[in-house]
């Protein structure tokens, strides 16, 4: 059969801890397989599984307590979660000891109600674009890591990474600090304090907004204070037009004429 994806990416639970990123497991459960959320407290961790024995994918978070608590449930018998077409949520989440077996879990949950939602989308994370725009309005502490940043063959914490064209700056996913963060490989110096900047928002790629997450914040390595700075933005490149017409005319400008999208060079369109 086809292999399940590396990384799955959830949005719209009513429990927002369960939001985000998700790593396929080694080991799968029940002949399908285990997903688990990237960015784990050690007193919390969410899980992506089938259950044999109560006949539903369930989003179940554990905790040191040894409780969990089902969150958001789909009766349909699909070999990968994000075939799911449907998903039932509700508005809060119901705790079930660690030795209630999936059956009277399923059982107290019954009691609740449940309710399909439209909202809770589990999706594949998509393949990486090969570039993205840092745009950093001018007044910025960190205007000096504005440009186009290409992607990087190594990952970070799982995750895409990319870099400037002078290598100067990058832009990696910390599963530490549950942030992407941008970066300088410069040191700072007293006069010429150096800054790094955040984003908190639990997404595949930087270039994604998330709903209700905060704007990107700046860091003073002195003083290591975050303060929220609107001016900067992660998307990705306008895609190039076909054609492009230089004005003029042929006696004052060379150029003059009509030019077509020829590919790529340098990281750049390139027009003849």
């Amino acid at each position: 059969g086809r292999s399940p994806p590396p990384q799955l990416y959830i949005i719209g639970c009513s429990c927002p801890e369960i939001i985000g990123v998700y790593n396929l497991q080694a080991a799968s459960r029940d002949g399908k397989p285990v997903y688990q959320k990237d960015s784990q407290e050690k007193s919390k961790v969410c899980v992506l599984r089938w259950s044999a024995e109560s006949g539903f994918w369930l989003f179940e978070r554990w905790g040191l307590a040894h409780h969990s608590e089902i969150t958001a449930r789909s009766a349909e018998d699909v070999q990968c979660p994000h075939e799911v077409k449907v998903w039932e949520d509700r508005a809060r989440c119901v705790e079930v000891d660690e030795q209630s077996s999936l059956t009277d879990a399923d059982g107290v949950a019954e009691d609740m109600d449940w309710v399909a939602t439209s909202e809770l989308s589990v999706s594949v994370v998509d393949d990486a674009s090969p570039q993205i725009f840092v745009e950093i309005k001018s007044g910025s502490k960190v205007l000096a890591a504005r440009g186009i940043y290409n992607l990087q063959p190594q990952k970070r914490d799982l995750r895409r990474t990319y870099q400037n064209a002078d290598g100067k700056w990058s832009l990696f996913w910390s599963s530490r600090e549950v942030a992407w963060i941008l970066e300088s490989s410069s040191p700072g110096t007293e006069e010429n304090p150096q800054f790094r900047a955040r984003a908190m928002r639990d997404v595949p790629d930087p270039s994604m907004h998330q709903a209700g997450c905060r704007p990107w914040e700046v860091q003073d390595l002195a003083s290591h204070e975050w303060l929220a700075d609107p001016g900067v933005a992660v998307q990705l490149p306008p895609k190039p037009p076909g054609r492009v017409f230089v004005s003029g005319n042929h006696d004052s400008n060379p150029l003059y004429g009509l030019y077509f999208l020829r590919g790529m060079r340098n990281g750049r369109p390139m027009f003849a």
